[in-house]
């Protein structure tokens, strides 16, 4: 009686693992079981970040107030007078804005030289449901 519950049991096991088998899903192999597809943003290569295209990475831009100089004419002379008290006969004044430098920081940017990826929206990454499985991540085993 043992031996033919034991055959029993076995039978039994081994018909639950075949029909466990034939009615089993597997893993896509497109998506590798994760139902999407994803792949490296061909614009950011991966960063989410592009060079900001106002300055293009250098996070300063030309001063919009002296153009650039880091200087402009003095108002009252024109540049004109040795003798101005305004401009103490230099003829120009230091920009304010730029103390004199002619850059100011990039105001697309803020300064950070790089701007968001719009393509991925700076995840690096673009990714679609897998076609294979339709965004199951399993695709039916065949082996009936």
């Amino acid at each position: 009686m043992k031996k033919s519950f034991k055959s029993f049991i076995m039978a039994f096991a081994l018909l639950l693992a075949g029909t466990l088998f034939v009615s089993m899903d597997k893993a896509c192999p497109k998506c590798d079981g994760t139902g999407y597809i994803r792949n490296e943003c061909h614009v950011c290569h991966g960063t989410g970040y592009n060079d900001c295209r106002t300055c293009n990475g250098a996070k300063m831009i030309r001063c919009t107030f002296c153009f650039g100089d880091g200087k402009y004419v003095c108002p009252h002379c024109h540049g004109r007078n040795p003798n101005c008290v305004k401009c103490g006969g230099q003829g120009y004044f230091d920009c304010e804005r730029c103390k004199g430098t002619g850059k100011i920081t990039c105001t697309i940017c803020n300064g950070e030289g790089h701007i968001r990826c719009a393509t991925c929206n700076q995840q690096g990454y673009l990714q679609w449901k897998c076609p294979e499985c339709n965004g199951t991540g399993e695709v039916k085993d065949d082996e009936d």
